[in-house]
Order: structure tokens, then C-alpha cells, then sequence
């Protein structure tokens, strides 16, 4: 995976070892309206809020809730201008302080705040237009309205210099999501920076310390820990911000999450990012219509991604050469050389792979009853070359075990690709492995010019041929820098066909009856100076959620007794 794409899962999952050193001290400028939020919550508006809601619980086959729920909320929405949107925003005081203040649009407040007295109590003057709420309790609520905002907070002194339309903080959020929270990681202070980086550089040498690795190995640990430090730093100093936003997709009946890197501008960072970007795929095909799984990834390496691996390619090369000098099943000299001849040449082949600096694979899983087959492919830089490695490892293997299964070598060639074919017996396997796979299990390999594929599985060589259409006829098509998903009906249909279980059955009648909305996705598109990852999940996966929660609360309930 690219440099680029591994930052974005990176920053993703540290963020809170780069935001706890500086929690109460993250700035960022917002000129525009005179305020510095550190850190901003944007809620969509009351109609569109209450609307996804309903779509979701409807959806999940709990519609009534979502009618309850719109008819609970209406008295509270009664006095809100439901045109805006909500938020809140956060200052820092020093760095010690961090202040947050509230604000929605309202139409009517005096109303608002009739509806809330049962739970907020009758207000209180407390002096230049501010009402304080809650004062019977521990923590009482300051509340302020300017030019149709309704602000709030935990003190009356952060109701002063208020931004006179706070949505202008929200930028495109309100638009793209029903609720989403942007981090402003570049205005963390210098100080606390350092400090993160510091612990960051700690954590690192103790680790290697832990590990206990020497020569070799310890050599390409610590350039390969370097490597994650550097990139873990320059996100440190150079991410603008980092935006996770949820949006309801009741056109298209889908929910996604979003979580979205920006770079600072001229930066390395924004340069490496701006790589990730929309190309044509040689592997498409791996998209299959029918899989109850697919993966593709099309995208570059860096110059950091290409020295990592071919570190990594390095090592593996050494070890295997002392695996095959240990080896004890190797008669002699003769036949360690003949072994080292044939991995060296595939490591030979990986090197080239890796410095042609660019990545176009993908891999799927076809599910249908009874019956499951696999395929992937993937770029190489001398197809001809892999196919003649083989052979010369089949050759090996065959001389010295005769039990080896015996290669159709060049059984034919199919746009280019030469298959090879190969029938594998599954005799010692598990029953439902053998009548899935098939037995003899059909295996096919495939060489071109610059790509390799293998299927196994029942149809390999038809699946195999569908893909390499499918390629063909999508090669000029631009496809997002990595995209997968798994599709829920397919295996569903899978599982009923191997295992007789009734809550299968009920789950797989639910899904048929959304039309195909079935898949949980997880795509990496490019933006502005950065990269989003979404994880998506179509219409149909959030009824089956409901409908197995519903065929689960019996059980739950019978075991709690």
C-alpha cells in the first residue's frame, strides 16, 4: 500500500496519541469570524436530522420508533430556525483551558426555553442579554441569542465577542454530513508537538530494545521503524486537519463514515497525497458482479514505500538462504544451489516488481451454493519470467516427491494470459472443503506480460476468464486508489447451502427483499490536498442488523434468565 493511503490508516488510528499531549492547548484560526476553534462539531439541521433518523430506523424495520421518535421531537424544534445547523466549537484559554461553546438557530428562544423549563428550570437575567439555565445544579448554563443563534456554555464570560454567523466555522460539513467533527491538527502548538514527537521517538527505542533483534534483522527493523517515525512526524507537522464526518444517503439507501486527511499546503505531505488519485486498473475485472468479496488497489509508490520493501525483500532473501542451508531434506550442495537458484530468482522478480514503483492488484471471492472460488492477480514486471520460475520450481518438487500434482504447463493462452492448470487432490480435507472447492481442486495460474493470477476453486478457469473480460473491457476506466467490499446476500446463500440453520434463512428472505443493497464497503478516494477513507453500508445491511437483533433478543433473554 502506498505511503500515501498508509498515512491516512495511520493518522486514523493514533490520533489520540497525537491529540492527549495537547488537549487543552490546540488552536486554530478562523479568521473569517474572529474566532479560534481548536477543535469544531457540526450537527445537521433539525429537518434533516430527524429525517435520516426516521430512513435509518425505517430501514432497520423499526419504523414506529422513528415516527416516535419525529413526534417527540417536534415541540423541541418548534422554536428552531430548522434551516441551520448546529455546532460546537472549541477554544483554548492558554494551555491549560480548553472552552467550548454551543450554538443552534433559533426562530422564537422564548418558546424554545418554555418547552425545555422542565428540564432546565425558569431562566435567570444574568446581565448583558445573558440568560443562565440550570441553576439549581452543580453546573448551571449560560445562554445568549445574536442574529438568530442561540449560544451556549459553562460560563457567561465565553458569550462575549460571539461570531456573528458561527455556521461559517462549519465550512462544507453541514452539506457533506449529518453529524461530523473536525480536528485542526496543525495549529497544536509547537511546543506540544515536540512533546508528541518526543514520546513518539521514546516509544520507538524501547521498542527496538524490547525486540532484541541483531545483525541483519536488527539492521532492517530500525530502517523500517525510522521509516513509520518519519511518516508518523510529518503528520505530526504537516496534516491541516482531520475531518471524521457520518451522512445518510437516503437517495442511494446507504450510510457511510468518513474520515478525511488534509495536508497543509506545500507540503511533502500534500505532495505525497496528491499521488493518491483515480487510475486505470489492469484488474477490474476483480470487481466481480457476483463476488461475495472483492479488493482492488491501484495506486503508486513512493520512493519511502519502494526503499521499505526492498529492505524487507532483503531480509526474506537472507532467510531463506539459511533455511535452505539447514534444510535436512536437501541430499546435497547440488540440490541447496538448484533450491537457492529458484528463490533467488523470485526474489529477483519481486525486486524489479517493487522498483517499477507501482501498484495495480486485486483479488475476489465467489460464493455461490455449494460451490467457492477465488481468484486474484496482481502486476509484475516479467510475466514470462515468473511462468519460467515456476516451472523450474515444479521441476524441483517433482524430483523430489512424485506425489507432486502434475502442471498442464501452457495449457492455453486467453487475451494474452498463458494459463497453466493443475488439478489438486483434496482427499485428507474436511467434506464441506472437498464439495465446495471441488475435489480434485481445479487450480489455474496465469501469465502475461507484465501480470499474474490464480484461481482455485470450483469454475476457476470460467471465473478466471469472466475477470479477464471484464478487465478488458473496463481497461480504460478510472477506478478510486483501493476499493473493496464484501456483499452479504452471496454468502448468506453460501452458508444456507452448507448449513441447514433457520436464522440463516430468515436473514438471507430479509436481504433478498432490498433489491441488491446488500454490501459493506470500504473505499479510499482523493480530496483536496488529501485522502478519504469511507467504510459504507448499503440500505440492506442495516435491516439484516435489525432483523438479527430481533431474531437474538430471545436467546439474550432466555440467557439472562
Amino acid at each position: 500500500m502506498s505511503t500515501s493511503l498508509h498515512r491516512l490508516l495511520t493518522l486514523a488510528l493514533t490520533l489520540p496519541l497525537l491529540i492527549a499531549p495537547a488537549a487543552n492547548s490546540l488552536t486554530r484560526a478562523a479568521e473569517s469570524e474572529g474566532v479560534q476553534p481548536i477543535l469544531v462539531v457540526s450537527i445537521a439541521n433539525s429537518d434533516k436530522l430527524l429525517g435520516d433518523v426516521g430512513f435509518l430506523t425505517e430501514v432497520a424495520g423499526a419504523g414506529d420508533v422513528g415516527r416516535l421518535v419525529t413526534l417527540m421531537a417536534a415541540p423541541y424544534t418548534a422554536g428552531l430556525d430548522k434551516t441551520k445547523p448546529a455546532g460546537v466549537y472549541a477554544t483554548a484559554t492558554g494551555a491549560e483551558q480548553v472552552n467550548a461553546v454551543g450554538f443552534i438557530g433559533v426562530k422564537d428562544l422564548d418558546l424554545l426555553l418554555g418547552v425545555l423549563q422542565d428540564q432546565l428550570g425558569q431562566p435567570r437575567d444574568a446581565g448583558d442579554g445573558v440568560k443562565e439555565l440550570a441553576t439549581d445544579r452543580p453546573q448551571s448554563v449560560f445562554l445568549k441569542e445574536e442574529n438568530g443563534w442561540a449560544f451556549f456554555a459553562n460560563r457567561k464570560s465565553l458569550l462575549q465577542d460571539l461570531p456573528r454567523n458561527p455556521s461559517k466555522l462549519l465550512g462544507d460539513m453541514p452539506e457533506n454530513y449529518t453529524l461530523a467533527v473536525r480536528v485542526n491538527v496543525a495549529n497544536i502548538p509547537a511546543d506540544l508537538r515536540q512533546q508528541a514527537v518526543t514520546q513518539m521517538r521514546q516509544g520507538f527505542e524501547e521498542g527496538l530494545e524490547k525486540q532484541s533483534l541483531d545483525g541483519r534483522q536488527g539492521e532492517v527493523a530500525r530502517e523500517l521503524g525510522e521509516a513509520w517515525l518519519d511518516s508518523m512526524i510529518s503528520l505530526v507537522e504537516e496534516t491541516d486537519h482531520l475531518t471524521l464526518g457520518w451522512q445518510v444517503d437516503a437517495t442511494n439507501k446507504s450510510t457511510h463514515l468518513d474520515v478525511t486527511v488534509t495536508a497543509q499546503r506545500r507540503t511533502q505531505l500534500a505532495r505525497d497525497m496528491a499521488q493518491v488519485r483515480e487510475r486505470t486498473s489492469a484488474f477490474s475485472g476483480m470487481l466481480h458482479p457476483e463476488a461475495a468479496a472483492g479488493l482492488l488497489i491501484t495506486a503508486p509508490y513512493t520512493e519511502s514505500d519502494v526503499k521499505q520493501t526492498l529492505a524487507l525483500i532483503e531480509l526474506a532473501r537472507d532467510e531463506a538462504m539459511k533455511g535452505i542451508d539447514a534444510d535436512e531434506k536437501l541430499a546435497n550442495e547440488a540440490e541447496k544451489n538448484q533450491a537457492k537458484k529458484i528463490i533467488g530468482e523470485f526474489l529477483d522478480l519481486a525486486v524489479s516488481t517493487v522498483q517499477a514503483a507501482k501498484m495495480d492488484a486485486g483479488g475476489c471471492l465467489v460464493l455461490k451454493p455449494e460451490a467457492m472460488t477465488a481468484v486474484m492477480g496482481g502486476f509484475v514486471s516479467d510475466g514470462n519470467k515468473l511462468a519460467a520460475t515456476v516451472q523450474a520450481l515444479h521441476a524441483f518438487a517433482k524430483s523430489k516427491d512424485a506425489r507432486t500434482p502434475n502442471v498442464n504447463f501452457n495449457a492455453e493462452t486467453y487475451r494474452a494470459v498463458t494459463l497453466h492448470t493443475v488439478s489438486v487432490p483434496l482427499a485428507g480435507a474436511d467434506a464441506n472443503a472437498r464439495k465446495t472447492l471441488g475435489d480434485p481442486m481445479d487450480v489455474v495460474i496465469g501469465t502475461g506480460e507484465t501480470s499474474v493470477y490464480l484461481a482455485f476453486g470450483k469454475n476457476a478457469r470460467a471465473t478466471l476468464v469472466e475477470i479477464l473480460d471484464a478487465s478488458a473491457q473496463q481497461a480504460e476506466q478510472l477506478q478510486p486508489p483501493a476499493q473493496g467490499y464484501v456483499a452479504l446476500t452471496p454468502i448468506l446463500e453460501f452458508a444456507a447451502s452448507v448449513d441447514n440453520n433457520p436464522v440463516i434463512k430468515t436473514l438471507l428472505l430479509t436481504l433478498k427483499a432490498t433489491e441488491g443493497k446488500d454490501r459493506i464497503s470500504l473505499t479510499v478516494l482523493p480530496a483536496e490536498r488529501g485522502v478519504t477513507m469511507r467504510v459504507g453500508l448499503d440500505a440492506g445491511v442495516i435491516t439484516m442488523i435489525g432483523e438479527s437483533v430481533r431474531e437474538l433478543a430471545p436467546l439474550m433473554q432466555n440467557l439472562r434468565q
